[in-house]
């Protein structure tokens, strides 16, 4: 394969000495350094070496001014707004809203060489129309707004003396002086002669720079395009050569560079698959089935170039690659951890923290080691005493009384922000510096080289905040921070010219390879599409000559139909699986590709699927081991619940996580009340109304003062369990007033009985327990529970049990005792039963008993008593025969649970 910069070394090569009169001029600094190559592998005499520019240095030099970085060009902008004579300015918080924006407008008014002052002036006057009215007067909005539009000229002016008077220039105004210097610089370089090579889109100043250039007769231009669609009238890849070919220049020279390469060996294959993590790993099967020799000659490009991370972790471990674009820091582990910490800096002293931050900091990766050094045992007592709550916001008193063992901890590192920036950064500077002494940081390189990038970061974050009194809030200081680590990335070892290759589109200008895969050729992705971030309107930029979305697809096009031209393999994926983000239909590139009469036929669809090996679903099984049975049993002769019985009904794996291998439920704190809090706030609220009534007939008055005092004690309970309720929002304030609702409800009900009948509370929350033994088992059972309430209506004892899910009638009856150990949804009924068993001949509980559920979601059903109605009529008194029948069925599930050759089995359970 004959190379684009290869052809152009052997026209210069046999200069020989003379190549040193030259200045080579690319797109890049990688497509600088191949043409370097090409020039070494032909000259065989010692000689000068030629200079070889990428364009934006070789304008910064035309130009003789500084490109200080876009932080510091932002800073100054805000500077230039501030001295302005208006009215009212915005904070910087408020400026970093339309500041960034606005700084790329005028560096795209100066690239186009466009007058600023004619442009603004129009669009003053476009804003003037869009906001016209009859009336005289305007309202304060629209009178700010417009306010808005008229001092960016004025902007424009003050901000380009501000950062001339430094030596400075932003990209754009570099482009501006370097085609207003063009003249001066070719009479100060004589002797010199220029190449222009393999450029596409050129801006305005780059125009002028050009063609003045060619105009001196000591320039020439090597364009890099198939003619097929430097030809065609409307196809995108041609777009811009098509008008560079109009330059006067061209009318009496030859436009150097097009080819045919219509070559019909190509092969390109189209290959549609769901999602970038199945498209990265179909990637790496391809490289796999190429030779290190194909390999070399093989560049992936990475339509999304977030998709590094899995990419590398799919390439072929024999594989040597170059991946020149680097990992931005941005995405690295340690980047995460910053993000962190600026959620917890930023907020004020007083602040709460929310837990699932809290946590999420001091669990990270990267900060266990650091903790465990600062304080043994930190960790431990984190999880008992935070993790395990279920308070959702901490505040730094809250987190002493935690943990005071670790006082010095919070007050160092989680102290809130200070009012002071220099403060809060000198803070974290020195918070920094001890990671980076911490010897655990050691193992992990990349975690290290990170660090220090940060550690740079708030170093210029403190020259800023000590030169920029402005810069005094925390959003504004963490944009600042952002800003600067987006700048930072970690680079690659690798060669830029051997190996396989992978980059982003734009780095492959001038590049050329055997075997090329493109990813992600999607709409939105490749192209972009109509993606803008300008305060310019379209109609005013298409009216000066600016690019708009379509010259920016265009650009794209040219680069990725330049990479197909010379493959003689090429691989295009694309995303299947509909996502709006991450592009579910395929670009564009790919319809033109199929109907193009030259692309056509070198075509092939592909539709593939990730690999997959179907297995079948065969239910989890665990063998019960003579050590798992001797846990069963020691856990059924020492304290068995109705919850751990209803468990192994449920789903038997369950029990055995958690009553053999005793692994606890992860308790959620994602900032919403969960349905263990939201049940104990309930049940907690109730015993606290209702133990004044405890031995006593409950009397409607005594009921009227109970609801009274619901609101207080629910909202009590909440802030102890949850949070604040002063300062509870969205679906937890809501939550709180169906906790109080609830809880109404049942009082509603219990005066409803009062009224009709006599009503009297036995105990609340007591614990019950009772010694069984049972026919073919060699020890007793020793039952256990915990029974929310026994009352005594109309002389009738009634265990009731509260749920706060929703429970029906049917769950709590039986037409047959073959139903209750057959996991048909009657466990709630077997819990009733086994309240019965341990009430049995208790000296406090004489009388006719029954047992019910009150559900809070459906309340108007009352307590919803158990029924044996397998018996005509239904028996509803749990007497001596009934418990007996039940007596059996326990019996044949504790024989079922000791059974080493039942072993425990998942099962699917619905709605779980």
């Amino acid at each position: 394969m004959r190379s684009f910069l290869s052809d152009i070394a052997d026209r210069y090569a046999p200069l020989g000495r003379g190549l040193s009169d030259y200045v080579f001029v690319l797109p890049s600094k990688r497509a600088g350094w191949a043409l370097g190559e090409q020039l070494l592998g032909r000259v065989n005499t010692p000689l000068l070496a030629p200079e070889i520019w990428s364009i934006e240095p070789f304008v910064a030099e035309l130009a003789q001014k500084h490109h200080p970085g876009n932080t510091a060009l932002l800073l100054e902008l805000y500077e230039a707004y501030r001295s302005l004579a208006l009215e009212n300015h915005d904070s910087f918080q408020v400026f970093l809203g339309w500041g960034p924006t606005l700084l790329g407008d005028f560096e795209e008014i100066d690239r186009y060489l466009i007058p600023a002052k004619t442009l603004m002036s129009d669009l003053n006057y476009l804003q003037e129309l869009n906001h016209w009215s009859q009336e005289e007067h305007t309202t304060p909005m629209v009178g700010n707004y417009m306010a808005f539009w008229q001092m960016l000229y004025p902007l424009y002016q003050a901000f380009e003396e501000r950062i001339s008077a430094k030596g400075w220039a932003h990209q754009g105004l570099l482009y501006r002086r370097a085609s207003e210097k063009i003249d001066e610089y070719l009479k100060d370089h004589s002797d010199k002669k220029w190449v222009f090579i393999g450029f596409n889109a050129l801006n305005k100043a780059e125009e002028v720079i050009f063609q003045k250039m060619l105009d001196s007769g000591r320039a020439t231009a090597y364009w890099d395009i198939d003619l097929h669609y430097l030809n065609d009238p409307v196809h995108d890849a041609g777009h811009f050569m098509r008008l560079y070919k109009q330059w006067p220049y061209y009318q009496n020279h030859p436009f150097l560079g097009p080819e045919s390469y219509g070559q019909t060996s190509q092969k390109i294959q189209l290959i549609g698959i769901p999602k970038t993590v199945a498209q990265m790993q179909y990637c790496g099967q391809l490289l796999r089935a190429l030779s290190e020799d194909e390999r070399n000659k093989t560049a992936v490009i990475l339509g999304d170039e977030t998709a590094l991370n899995p990419l590398i972790h799919a390439l072929p471990e024999e594989a040597t690659a170059n991946i020149t674009m680097g990992f931005p820091v941005p995405s690295s582990l340690m980047a995460s951890l910053w993000r962190l910490v600026w959620t917890l800096g930023s907020r004020g002293n007083d602040s709460p923290i929310h837990k699932p931050d809290l946590v999420a900091l001091v669990t990270h990766p990267l900060l266990t080691p650091f903790w465990e050094a600062q304080l043994p045992g930190f960790l431990a007592l984190f999880r008992e005493r935070i993790i395990h709550q279920t308070k959702t916001y901490w505040n730094l008193d809250a987190l002493m009384r935690a943990i005071p063992e670790a006082s010095g901890l919070w007050e160092k590192y989680f102290d809130g922000w200070c009012h002071a920036p220099l403060e809060f950064i000198a803070r974290q500077q020195g918070f920094t510096e001890r990671l980076l002494e911490h010897n655990s940081l050691s193992d992990d390189p990349t975690a290290g080289s990170v660090l220090w990038h940060v550690h740079e970061v708030w170093q210029e974050l403190s020259r800023i905040a000590c030169q920029y009194s402005f810069v005094d809030q925390p959003k504004s200081l963490q944009y600042l921070f952002d800003q600067l680590l987006a700048q930072r990335q970690l680079n690659f070892q690798g060669d830029a010219l051997v190996g396989l290759q992978v980059m982003g589109m734009l780095e492959s200008r001038n590049l050329d390879f055997e075997q090329v895969v493109i990813t992600h050729v999607n709409e939105g992705l490749l192209p972009a599409g109509r993606t803008t971030n300008s305060h310019l309107p379209y109609a005013l930029k298409k009216a000066f000559g600016l690019p708009t979305f379509k010259e920016k697809d265009a650009v794209y096009t040219y680069h990725f139909y330049r990479l197909l031209q010379r493959a003689k393999k090429v691989y295009l994926t694309y995303n299947t699986a509909p996502d709006v983000l991450a592009g579910g239909e395929k670009s564009r590139w790919i319809h033109q590709l199929l109907a193009d009469e030259l692309t056509r036929k070198k075509c092939v669809e592909l539709p593939v699927s990730p690999n997959s090996d179907f297995h079948p679903n065969n239910p989890l099984t665990v063998q019960k081991t003579p050590e798992v049975i001797s846990v069963i049993k020691e856990h059924l002769s020492a304290k068995i619940s109705a919850s751990a019985l209803m468990a192994y009904l449920r789903n038997p794996l369950d029990f055995y996580r958690k009553y053999v291998l005793k692994i606890e439920e992860p308790n959620p704190f994602d900032g919403q009340i969960s349905h263990r809090v939201f049940g104990n706030i309930v049940h907690d609220s109730l015993y606290e109304l209702y133990t004044p009534l405890v031995g006593k007939v409950c009397s409607p008055e005594a009921l009227t003062e109970v609801k009274q005092k619901i609101a207080t004690v629910v909202r009590a309970q909440f802030k102890e369990k949850q949070e604040d309720p002063e300062n509870t929002t969205g679906r937890n304030a809501l939550a709180l007033s169906v906790l109080i609702k609830s809880v109404e409800n049942l009082v509603d009900y219990d005066l409803e009985l009062a009224q009709q009948g006599s009503l009297e509370i036995v105990s609340l929350e007591e614990t019950y327990t009772q010694s069984l033994s049972l026919p073919g088992i060699d020890f007793p059972l020793a039952l256990y529970g915990k029974i929310d309430r026994i009352d005594r209506l109309n002389g009738v004892l009634r265990i009731i049990d509260y749920k706060t899910g929703r429970v029906i009638p049917s769950e709590v009856t039986l037409s047959s005792w073959d139903q209750l150990l057959s996991g048909t949804g009657k466990e709630k009924a077997f819990q009733l039963l086994f309240y019965g068993l341990l009430s049995q001949n208790h000296p406090s509980l004489q009388g006719p008993i029954t047992a019910g559920i009150f559900s809070f979601k459906n309340c108007k059903d009352g307590v919803m008593g158990f029924a044996d109605k397998s018996q005509k009529p239904p028996q509803t008194l749990l007497d001596d025969p009934l418990l007996d029948a039940f007596k059996k069925q326990l019996s044949s599930l504790v024989l079922e649970l000791l059974d080493p050759k039942q072993p425990f089995v998942q099962k699917e359970i619905e709605d779980q």
